[in-house]
C-alpha cells in the first residue's frame, strides 16, 4: 500500500492502523492531493529529521564511543541532536556545510553554529601512551579531510 511505503521512505517507521485508515479515507476523494499532504505532514515530524541524519551521521563517521581497544563513551551527543534539527528545519545544504565544517568562524556565531562544528571532533581518538602525537595529530587531520571529502563530493581524499 502506498501510505505504508510513504511512511517507510519518509520517516522509516510503519504507519498505525488508525494512520492508514485516515490516508485510504482520504485518498478515495483525491489521491494526488492526500499523498501530497501525507508526504508534508511526515516532512514536519520530527522521525523525519532522525531518520534522514543517520546518512550523514554514517557518512561522517559520527559515534557515541571512542572505539579501539578502550571503548569509553564521548560526549558528542550535541552534534547528533544538531545534525537531525538541521534536517528538521530544512536547513539548506550549503548552509549545513559551512556549519559543520566553519561554524566557529561565522561572524557572531550562535551557540548552534559552535555545536555544529561537532563534526570536527567525529575523528579517531586513541588514549593509548605510547603515539608520537604530532603523528596522530596529521592522521587525525587527514582522517577528517578524507570523511568530509567522501561525506561531501563522494571522493576519496587521501593517497
Amino acid at each position: 500500500m502506498l501510505c505504508r511505503r510513504v511512511y517507510l521512505d519518509v520517516i522509516g517507521l510503519p504507519p498505525s492502523p488508525k494512520e492508514v485508515n485516515e490516508s485510504v479515507a482520504a485518498a478515495e476523494s483525491d489521491r494526488p492531493a492526500a499523498v501530497a499532504a501525507l508526504v508534508g505532514w511526515l516532512l514536519k515530524k520530527p522521525q523525519y529529521g532522525e531518520k534522514w541524519a543517520r546518512h550523514w551521521l554514517d557518512v561522517a563517521r559520527y559515534s557515541d564511543s571512542n572505539g579501539y581497544e578502550k571503548d569509553l563513551p564521548r560526549e558528542v551527543w550535541a552534534d547528533h541532536d544538531w545534525v537531525v534539527a538541521a534536517y528538521n528545519r530544512d536547513l539548506p545544504y550549503n548552509q549545513f556545510l559551512v556549519e559543520q565544517l566553519a561554524g566557529d568562524l561565522l561572524p557572531n556565531a550562535t551557540q548552534d553554529q559552535l555545536v555544529a562544528t561537532g563534526f570536527l571532533q567525529n575523528s579517531m581518538v586513541n588514549e593509548e601512551g605510547a603515539i608520537v602525537p604530532e603523528q596522530f595529530r596529521t592522521d587525525e587531520m587527514f582522517d577528517r579531510m578524507d570523511a568530509l571529502g567522501k561525506a561531501a563530493f563522494g571522493l576519496t581524499l587521501r593517497s
